[in-house]
């Protein structure tokens, strides 16, 4: 056992002395990246502004982006296409506004390709998932759990209900002490 655990340590030293590290989630896949934002999300038959900023860490001529909609969203003002060249490290933003016209759960996806060469290209795509009931919106970068969103302003009522029942229960159980030592007495 106690050999495996050397040749583990060993093979860590070698690997941080060799740089062999693994790429964190973090790490970029292209030099170009998206992001998609809707800070207000919309309720059924309300506007939002969507905001998608496409930055590239290399200089990125030509570029193309396209934000597609679903079926449950229209475009209400705004272009949903941009076409340019975004400079090395620089960004760009694309406004739109959007409408919630169903509800249920959709994806918002933003696409951008830079042809780079005659035959040569670096992109990005990016989603954002929304969830429109008739009283609200949410929208998230990773899917969103209709039951949770539903449930939330249940949850946070059953929480409140068992701090209030503790708070009450620790004043009853002060009370009693109070008068074990009072009889005592």
């Amino acid at each position: 056992m106690k050999k495996a655990g050397m040749l583990v340590l060993v093979f860590l030293l070698l690997s941080m002395k060799m740089n062999l590290t693994m790429a964190d989630e973090n790490s970029p896949e292209s030099p170009m990246k998206i992001e998609l934002n809707l800070p207000d999300s919309p309720a059924l038959n309300q506007t939002a502004v969507l905001s998608c900023v496409v930055t590239s860490i290399v200089d990125a001529p030509d570029t193309t982006v396209e934000i597609l909609l679903p079926e449950g969203l229209i475009l209400v003002d705004g272009n949903l296409t941009w076409q340019g060249d975004i400079q090395k490290n620089e960004s760009t933003e694309i406004l739109v506004t959007i409408q919630a016209i169903k509800t249920g759960e959709w994806m918002i996806e933003a696409r951008a390709k830079s042809m780079t060469g005659s035959d040569s290209w670096i992109g990005a795509r990016e989603f954002l998932y929304i969830y429109i009931t008739q009283q609200k919106g949410m929208a998230s970068s990773q899917k969103i759990d209709p039951y949770y969103f539903e449930s939330r302003k249940e949850v946070t009522i059953a929480a409140l209900l068992l701090v209030v029942a503790i708070v009450i229960f620790v004043i009853i159980l002060k009370r009693e002490q109070r008068r074990g030592k009072e009889n005592e007495n």
